[in-house]
């Protein structure tokens, strides 16, 4: 799915049955000021993609554009190279019990990768746990090279970044 607009999604799930031979599968958010909301258990799961940059399994959200999750909403069992979960070149905030777990990158950010450009905010109960970055070893939850604001990264709860695969998190700042 690519957004364009501001749009929502509630209650439902974009869910791959197919790997993408592309480098963005899942939910792709561009344009200038593009804003879309996944809330009330919302998810975004079984995504791949294979392409040799595989930028966010899951969500790829461009410069200028923002996701927001909240209500238990989640990013799920996808996969990519960078940014399993999420490749973050934009904004992405999580609030209000939402979830970022089991997210699997086979370079930086099992969860989720935060670009130069990119910032990652992480409010209410919300966690990024049981993500993975194998290979490299960076940011099993969170790779950033960009801003990071709530993100406290710690080997056991009650830390909102933790149980993740290689590190919990890792930055280039």
């Amino acid at each position: 799915f690519f957004f364009q607009a501001e749009d929502g999604i509630r209650d439902s799930s974009v869910t791959g049955v197919q790997t993408c031979a592309l480098p963005i599968c899942g939910l792709a958010v561009e344009g200038a000021m593009n804003q879309v909301t996944l809330a009330g258990h919302a998810s975004v799961r079984r995504n791949r993609t294979t392409e040799g940059e595989g930028l966010g399994g899951g969500i790829a959200i461009a410069i200028q554009s923002s996701v927001s999750l909240e209500d238990d909403a989640s990013i799920r069992g996808n996969s990519g190279a960078y940014g399993g979960g999420a490749w973050v070149n934009g904004d992405l905030q999580l609030d209000d019990h939402a979830a970022v777990r089991g997210n699997l990158a086979s370079g930086q950010g099992g969860g989720v990768n935060v670009g130069v450009d990119g910032t990652l905010t992480m409010l209410g109960r919300s966690r990024i746990t049981a993500n993975a970055a194998p290979a490299l070893g960076d940011g099993g939850g969170v790779f950033a090279a960009g801003t990071i604001i709530g993100v406290v990264c710690s080997t056991l709860a009650p830390g909102n970044v933790w149980d993740n695969t290689m590190d919990d998190c890792a930055s280039t700042n």
